[in-house]
């Protein structure tokens, strides 16, 4: 049954995890999973599980992009997930060159959890404009 606690439990899990991302900690990151990790990468259609291949992607995935700042603006709380529309700003441009250009993308997190415990993240995001930068997303 969710609860008001169990929903603000998750959301301490949440606002974690997206410190992480924007702080490029991996550990960080990792350590707001319990038990095996995963990401689902629902537009590139990819999956990561487990914590060693988690790893790998997260370090990836933050080598390919300048600085930025993930921000949940809402979030949508069910019995098995919590949905979060996330902001993410590239104050310098999505590679960091220093271009004077702001770039805001949205995306849509589904978080799955056990109670208060996040074990995979589902990202939905239009992840076109980003291929130039991250060639490996259409990797098999």
């Amino acid at each position: 049954m969710l609860t008001p606690e169990i929903i603000a439990a998750r959301e301490q899990v949440l606002a974690a995890h997206l410190d992480g991302e924007s702080a490029k900690d991996v550990d960080a990151v990792l350590a707001t999973f319990g038990g095996e990790p995963a990401y689902d990468l629902v537009s590139a259609g990819k999956t990561v599980r487990g914590s060693d291949d988690v790893r790998k992607f997260l370090q990836t995935f933050f080598d390919s992009m300048g600085p930025n700042t993930h921000i949940g603006e809402a979030f949508y709380h069910g019995d098995d997930a919590t949905a979060v529309e996330v902001l993410t700003v590239f104050p310098d441009g999505f590679d960091g060159q220093q271009t004077g250009q702001v770039v805001e993308v949205r995306s849509m997190g589904v978080f799955l959890f056990d109670g208060a415990e996040m074990h995979t993240e589902k990202l939905y995001a239009d992840v076109t404009p980003l291929v130039p930068f991250m060639p490996w997303l259409l990797d098999d």
